[in-house]
């Protein structure tokens, strides 16, 4: 198996390089910043660790994690323009059921692909009036009731 160790609050990277405060699982990897070669922790945790990123956007994520990368199911993000999404994640995209929330009020709950909305959806708009459906790769198509 894969070496782990547990870190509250540790300033870690993840994958793509973004710098925040974990708590939960980590393991150690080989990374290769600036041709230089080093060991680095990265947020590996299926049963769910927490990050709060650095940059003071407000962004944060808390849920399961592999090799640095969002993944698991129940994953809890917000994000810098205020958006949120409570669902399942696969290798840093949106992939299954979940609930994407915008900050004017307009809310998708359904599911996902590839982090675009694809499959059945119920999308409500901040007038209350609703589309439930498919969607497909991100936009409204086939059938649906509005």
């Amino acid at each position: 198996g894969i070496a782990t160790q547990r870190v509250v609050h540790q300033t870690l990277q993840d994958a793509s390089g973004e710098s925040g405060h974990y708590t939960g699982l980590v393991t150690k990897t080989k990374t290769t910043l600036n041709k230089n070669s080093s060991d680095s922790l990265l947020p590996h945790c299926a049963a769910g660790g927490e990050m709060i990123y650095s940059d003071g956007s407000g962004r944060y994520y808390k849920g399961g994690w592999h090799m640095g990368q969002w993944h698991g199911r129940q994953g809890e993000a917000n994000f810098p323009n205020g958006d949120s999404y409570v669902g399942t994640y696969r290798l840093d995209q949106r992939h299954g059921p979940g609930l994407y929330r915008w900050k004017d009020g307009r809310t998708y709950e359904g599911d996902f692909d590839q982090d675009l909305r694809h499959g059945q959806g119920l999308y409500t708009w901040t007038n209350n009036t609703s589309y439930q459906g498919e969607f497909v790769q991100g936009q409204r198509e086939g059938k649906g009731v509005y």
